[in-house]
C-alpha cells in the first residue's frame, strides 16, 4: 500500500516537472525577426521608396545602430534555442530518473512482500518445532450403569505433552452423544469451541503440563435419561428397545508462543460391548440392563484432529 501511495506522489511531482518544463520553455520568438526590422530600417532611410534599387557607391558609410540590431536579435534568438534544448534535455533527464525511481519502488515493495513471507514461513516453522503437543489416551475405568440419571460410564483419560514446550491452561472435555438424538459434528464442534467463546478468552482454568510429562484424569460421563428415552421413540434402533452411544471430547490448551491462540486434541469414540453370547462386538444398549460390563471404545474414521 505505501509504495502505490509513493508511485502516486511521484506521478504527481512528475507532473508538476512537465508543467514547468512547458512554462519555462514557452512560444518561440519569430525567426524573422531580423529581417523584418532590417525592412523597416531600409524604409526610414528612404521614406517614401520602398521599391527604390540602392545604387553602388564608391564609398562605404560605416554601420548604422538600425543595421547593427538584427545581428543582436539573431544572437538572443540563438540563446533562447539554447536555453530551450537545455530546458528540454533536462526534463528528459527528469522523467528517465522518475521512471528508475517508480522500478526501485515497485522493487523494493516486492522485496518487502517476500521478506515478511519469508518470516512468517519462518516463524511458523519455529512454532511447529518447539511447540506443545498434547495426545490423549482413553481408557474404560467401570461398567456402563443405566439409572435415574441415564447412562453412567468411568474413564481414566491419560494425557501426554510429546512437544517441546510447556503446554499452559490445559483442560479436558468429554461427553455422550446418543444416536439420532443430537448431530454427531455439531455436538463435538459445540463442545470444544467452550473454551473458545470470548467470555472464556482470559480464563486460566486449566492446568501446566511441561514437556514430557503424562497426566491421567478419571473423568465420568453421563448420557442424559430424557435423550435416551427421546432415542428409544424415534432413534435409529427404537425397533430393538435400544440406544447407541459416542463419546466425544477434546482436551485443551495453550502454547507460550501464542497466548491468544488455543490448541486442540479431538478424538470421537464408538461405545460397543462384547457379547459373550454371541462372542461379538456389539454397539447397542438397551436401557432396562441396569449394567453392561466389557465396554469397548473404538476411534471412528472421523472427527479426531490435533492443531
Amino acid at each position: 500500500m505505501r509504495a502505490y501511495i509513493f508511485i502516486v506522489l511521484v506521478g504527481l511531482v512528475l507532473r508538476g516537472v512537465h508543467m514547468s518544463a512547458e512554462q519555462a520553455t514557452g512560444p518561440r520568438p519569430p525567426t524573422d525577426k531580423g529581417i523584418t526590422e532590417d525592412r523597416i530600417a531600409r524604409k526610414q532611410v528612404n521614406p517614401g521608396h520602398a521599391d527604390h534599387v540602392e545604387q553602388p557607391s564608391p564609398t562605404v558609410a560605416p554601420p548604422t545602430t538600425n543595421q547593427v540590431r538584427p545581428r543582436e536579435t539573431k544572437a538572443k534568438v540563438e540563446q533562447v534555442r539554447e536555453d530551450t534544448e537545455i530546458q528540454r534535455k533536462l526534463v528528459r533527464a527528469t522523467y528517465g530518473l522518475v521512471s528508475v525511481g517508480i522500478l526501485q519502488a515497485i522493487v523494493f515493495f516486492w522485496t518487502l512482500r517476500s521478506i515478511k513471507r519469508q518470516a512468517d514461513l519462518t516463524q511458523a516453522q519455529l512454532e511447529l518445532a518447539h511447540r506443545p503437543w498434547v495426545a490423549a489416551d482413553v481408557a474404560i475405568a467401570s461398567s456402563l450403569v443405566f439409572d435415574n440419571r441415564g447412562g453412567t460410564l468411568m474413564l481414566n483419560v491419560t494425557m501426554k505433552n510429546v512437544g517441546h514446550s510447556v503446554a499452559k491452561y490445559v483442560s479436558l472435555w468429554t461427553e455422550f452423544v446418543v444416536a439420532g438424538v443430537h448431530d454427531l459434528n455439531q455436538a463435538h464442534e459445540s463442545l470444544c469451541n467452550i473454551m473458545k467463546q470470548p467470555v472464556n478468552e482470559k480464563s486460566d482454568y486449566g492446568w501446566l503440563l511441561f514437556p514430557g510429562q503424562v497426566v491421567t484424569e478419571p473423568r465420568p460421563v453421563i448420557a442424559n435419561r430424557n435423550d435416551i428415552e427421546e432415542a428409544l421413540k424415534s432413534g435409529p434402533f427404537k425397533d430393538v428397545g435400544a440406544v447407541g452411544l459416542h463419546l466425544i471430547g477434546c482436551v485443551d490448551y495453550q502454547s507460550s508462543f501464542d497466548p491468544k491462540k488455543r490448541h486442540q486434541t479431538r478424538f470421537v469414540h464408538l461405545v460397543g460391548r462384547i457379547d459373550r453370547q454371541r462372542g461379538a462386538l456389539v454397539g447397542t444398549f438397551d436401557s432396562q440392563n441396569k449394567s453392561y460390563d466389557g465396554i469397548v471404545l473404538t476411534p471412528t474414521m472421523h472427527g479426531a484432529s490435533a492443531d
